[in-house]
C-alpha cells in the first residue's frame, strides 16, 4: 500500500483549522472550487460525511473512525462510483496541519492524490483569511 503526507503551515491555529475540516459550510467553501459544492457531516466516531461538487462532477464520502477535537481527525475516503476505500488522518496544531492519506494500491494513484491535496490545501489560506475568527 502507498501513502502520502502533506504538511501545511498556517497562522490560523488548531481550532480554526479544525473548523475548516469539520463544519460542512466551511469544507464546501474551500475544498473544491465549485460554488454549488455541498457537504454533510455527522461529526462523531462512526458518523458519516459527504461532499459533492456538481459543477466539477465529483463527490466523496466516508466514515469517521476517530474525532479528537481539535487535534486529530481520522476518516475513510471513497470517491463516488468507486469501491476502493482509503484512509485520511489530519493532525492539527498551532502552526498548521499534517494530512496523511493512505491505502493506495499503486504509486500512480497516490501521486494523483498528492497533486489533488496540494491544490485543495492551497485554497485553504484564502478561505481562512476571508472568514471571521
Amino acid at each position: 500500500m502507498y501513502t502520502l503526507t502533506h504538511h501545511a503551515r498556517s497562522h490560523a491555529g488548531a481550532d480554526r483549522l479544525w473548523r475548516s475540516f469539520t463544519d460542512p459550510n466551511a469544507l464546501a467553501a474551500w475544498l473544491w472550487p465549485d460554488p454549488a459544492a455541498t457537504a454533510e457531516i455527522a461529526l462523531r466516531a462512526g458518523g458519516g460525511w459527504r461532499i459533492s461538487a456538481p459543477t466539477l462532477g465529483i463527490g466523496a464520502s466516508g466514515v469517521y473512525r476517530s474525532v479528537s477535537a481539535p487535534q486529530r481527525l481520522e476518516t475513510t475516503w471513497r470517491w463516488d462510483g468507486e469501491s476502493v476505500e482509503t484512509e485520511v488522518v489530519v493532525r492539527f496544531s498551532g502552526v498548521g496541519l499534517i494530512l496523511t492519506h493512505s491505502g493506495f494500491g499503486s504509486a500512480a494513484e497516490r501521486d494523483a492524490h498528492i497533486q489533488g491535496w496540494r491544490d485543495c490545501l492551497a485554497r485553504l489560506p484564502d478561505w481562512l483569511d476571508r472568514t471571521p475568527v
